[in-house]
């Protein structure tokens, strides 16, 4: 059968009963009747025409029904975000030990959260520096359980450190062209935390307590600054760049910047112990102890001047290992001097009782020897 004979066949049957066609308006009208009594609605009702006003307040009426419930519902949540927000500005100068410092560090967590992966080191690191600063605050604070604070306090200090670690080898190996930037950004924070260390250090009302806890912060500063190097150099090696070579010899002079300062800050440290060694006749044993670190330190400075030699050649790993060496010397003759200092000081502190206590004993036994004669001239 062709096209033109199947549209002739459609065409002469399209209106055949059979198949559903050939309504008549009678038909309809009857089928409609029969539909609409079976429905129960009366079947020759017209359709209602609504203006813009049933249309408005149809709407009124539905939306009411909700805002009900939507109102105290979104009061509760606005209560809750601004209590949380004025609890998390409250909370931003507490330390360790206080009823909303875990705010604090669920503030910080949040942060995190919504950084981008290349801004979360440099974020850690502000979060390490506040954990110093939160040291600091308790050492000057009259807190009870110091010791423990401190100790909770540096705890964090090095959990930042570590994740701020972390998030560097995963930019690492995702981009390592942006790693550089971001070990760039991380490495001058870590040179600011270890410069905040030894301030902490060098203070005079420096407990004992802080003391040890700023030695095992340094470690793990260097540990930081070491692998920031260690991107730079490694990226520079797989890529040689212009650009790259220009920063890592911003980034030594920086480390030998900074090096020089903290060898010539721990100098006037021994000088201090050197000078209270010498005024005090029962700390002479330690004279020797205290110049032989004093030269440790002063020794550093030839160091110093190799290391920069090597970089100016070209010898960029080479350069930092050397200086990743006299950092190592420079924390093992600081913990030696903190060591030298704990030790000092607490010999003095025992002779400063000692004579205290001396001084208390001496008035009594002369008042007795006073009070004797006169008790017999009473009898």
């Amino acid at each position: 059968m062709t096209e033109q004979e199947l549209t002739q066949l459609l065409s002469r049957v399209k209106d055949a009963p059979t198949f559903g066609g050939d309504f008549s308006p009678s038909e309809k009208k009857r089928l409609w009747e029969k539909t609409a009594a079976r429905l129960g609605f009366n079947a020759n009702e017209k359709q209602k025409s609504y203006t813009l006003v049933d249309y408005l307040s149809f709407l009124r009426e539905e939306t009411g029904m909700y805002m009900h419930q939507f109102v105290p519902v979104f009061s509760v949540i606005c209560f809750v975000l601004l209590g949380g927000w004025v609890a998390s500005v409250q909370a931003a100068t507490t330390v360790p030990g206080d009823v909303l410092y875990p705010v604090k560090l669920a503030t910080e967590r949040v942060q995190v959260s919504f950084a981008s992966q290349e801004d979360r080191p440099a974020l850690h690191a502000e979060f390490a520096q506040r954990r110093l600063d939160e040291v600091s605050e308790i050492q000057g604070s009259a807190r009870e359980g110091k010791t423990e604070l401190v100790r909770q306090a540096v705890e964090g200090f090095k959990k930042e450190i570590d994740n701020a670690r972390q998030d560097l080898v995963t930019v690492q190996g995702a981009d390592p062209k942006q790693a550089v930037e971001v070990a760039v950004n991380l490495n001058q924070k870590t040179d600011a935390l270890a410069a905040s260390l030894s301030q902490t250090a060098e203070a005079s009302q420096t407990g004992v307590e802080v003391k040890e806890a700023v030695v095992q912060a340094l470690e793990r500063v260097a540990e930081a600054s070491d692998q920031t190097i260690d991107t730079l150099v490694t990226t520079h090696e797989q890529q040689p760049e212009e650009e790259t070579a220009d920063q890592l010899k911003r980034e030594f002079q920086e480390e030998v910047k900074g090096l020089f300062g903290r060898a010539a800050m721990d100098v006037r440290r021994a000088q201090t112990i050197a000078a209270v060694v010498e005024s005090k006749t029962e700390l002479r044993e330690f004279q020797s102890g205290v110049e032989m670190i004093r030269q440790a330190f002063v020794d550093q400075d030839a160091a110093l001047t190799e290391a920069m030699n090597i970089v100016a050649a070209g010898g960029y790993r080479a350069g930092f290992d050397r200086l990743k060496q006299i950092q190592q010397k420079l924390l093992a003759t600081e913990t030696s001097l903190t060591t030298l200092e704990i030790e000092i000081t607490s010999l003095i502190s025992a002779s400063e009782n000692v004579t205290e206590v001396e001084s208390v004993e001496t008035p009594s036994m002369q008042s007795e020897e006073v009070d004797k004669p006169q008790q017999t001239i009473s009898f």
